[in-house]
């Protein structure tokens, strides 16, 4: 085989990892069932072998007192039932001790717990990746999340706030004209609030999706989750789109909101704006000031 072919199924792996090692942990699982199964009738014969050798020419006197043994005869009362004389009394008593049983019992489920250990090897290695992977995301997010910070103060510093917020608004503009109001998918319908007045049809800039709502319901949500993130340190994005009535995202759940300490002054906002739907009429735009990012140890320090 060639090296490049060698090194693409290497790549190949790396990069399935997770995958691969989740889909072994998987039959790994059950196998060790169906390896419990048969290591359980192996150790009862592996037992039954042993009490056979131990036993002799004794063996079918012994599997009578066993029988009887089993449907609840003491020792004295199978003796006197079976009628066996004083000096082979000991023929009831089983020739293996304790310790024995239970060798025969380690030796007969060994390949059960190797495989049960090798499949949660697999799957806890399988988690490990994807934390490790996750975590790199994080870094490189908050990375083009801080360059971005950044240019934007650049930016108002060279054109000045109104221009930088224009351009700001263009972009918006640029998304809203890519996935018009009058073919994407509306996260809730005006029949779920029909109890609230005056809505009309908002732009969310983070999820790129259209809803209904008025500006009383979205600065109410911006009070609510401030109260939700002064009181647990953290609120997530889909805190607001739950209050809003809107229907949450995956990402908006590791996204948001945190605090190191209570006397962290974070602050929740929910900027308000305004830019033209596909058809020219002015549309509301909701835009989220998110001080967390995407990361594995969300509600704690990132």
């Amino acid at each position: 085989m060639k090296a490049g072919a060698i090194l693409k199924i290497q790549r190949l792996i790396v990069k399935n990892a997770p995958t691969i090692l989740a889909v072994l942990g998987g039959i790994g699982t059950i196998a060790s069932v169906c390896l419990s199964s048969d290591a359980a009738l192996k150790a009862k014969e592996a037992i039954e072998q042993a009490e056979r050798e131990a036993k002799g020419d004794d063996y079918e006197l012994y599997s009578e007192c066993k029988e009887l043994a089993k449907k609840g005869y003491k020792e004295t009362a199978i003796v006197k039932q079976l009628d066996i004389p004083e000096d082979e009394i000991d023929v009831v008593k089983s020739p293996l001790s304790n310790a024995d049983k239970a060798w025969i019992y380690i030796k007969s489920y060994a390949p059960t717990a190797f495989m049960t250990t090798a499949s949660l090897i697999c799957i806890f290695g399988s988690n490990h990746i994807n934390k490790k992977r996750i975590a790199s995301l994080a870094g490189a997010y908050l990375m083009s999340e801080t360059a971005l910070k950044e240019y934007k103060e650049k930016a108002k510093e060279v054109v000045g706030a109104k221009k930088a917020q224009q351009i700001s608004d263009e972009i918006v503009q640029d998304h809203m004209d890519k996935n018009p109001a009058s073919t994407a998918e509306i996260a809730n319908t005006p029949a779920s609030q029909s109890n609230i007045p005056s809505l009309s049809l908002w732009y969310d800039i983070y999820s790129d999706r259209y809803f209904y709502a008025n500006a009383e319901m979205i600065r109410k949500a911006e009070i609510e989750v401030q109260k939700i993130l002064d009181k647990n340190l953290f609120a997530s994005v889909n805190d607001v789109y739950a209050i809003l009535g809107v229907k949450e995202i995956p990402l908006g759940e590791y996204t948001g909101w945190t605090k190191k300490a209570f006397d962290d002054d974070v602050q929740v906002h929910l900027a308000i704006g305004g830019n033209l739907n596909d058809s020219e009429v002015p549309i509301g735009t909701m835009d989220m000031n998110i001080n967390t990012r995407p990361s594995d140890q969300w509600c704690g320090e990132i």
